[in-house]
């Protein structure tokens, strides 16, 4: 097989899989197959609430969808803004080209 026939196949394997992913959330903005950089709520229990006077983030990234590191859990993003009482939470999600992609989870709490 040919080098440009291996990457064209690698390129549609990869882009198969980075689409087959599954996460859900109670808003499900829209996303870009070439660029995104959205906000939206991972949580809607903020009804009639006060967020709280503390803010905390927590991000992952992604290069190619072959390698990813980092902590975004609701734990690290609590910490991060030295909450005892979560509240509510938010995520930052930003792709590009499907090469670099991140997720940020934020935290609002006392």
């Amino acid at each position: 097989m040919s080098i440009r026939k291996s990457l064209v196949a690698l390129a549609t394997i990869m882009t198969i899989v980075s689409l087959s992913g599954c996460y859900s959330t109670p808003i499900m903005p829209p996303t870009g197959l070439l660029y995104s950089n959205i906000e939206a709520p991972a949580s809607l229990s903020i009804a009639g609430q006060n967020l709280g006077t503390r803010r905390g983030e927590a991000s992952c990234v992604s290069v190619l969808g072959l390698i990813a590191w980092g902590d975004c859990s609701a734990k690290a993003a609590a910490d991060a803004g030295s909450i005892a009482e979560l509240k509510h939470l938010d995520y930052s999600y930003t792709n590009v080209l499907l090469v670099w992609q991140s997720l940020t989870t934020v935290a609002y709490g006392n």
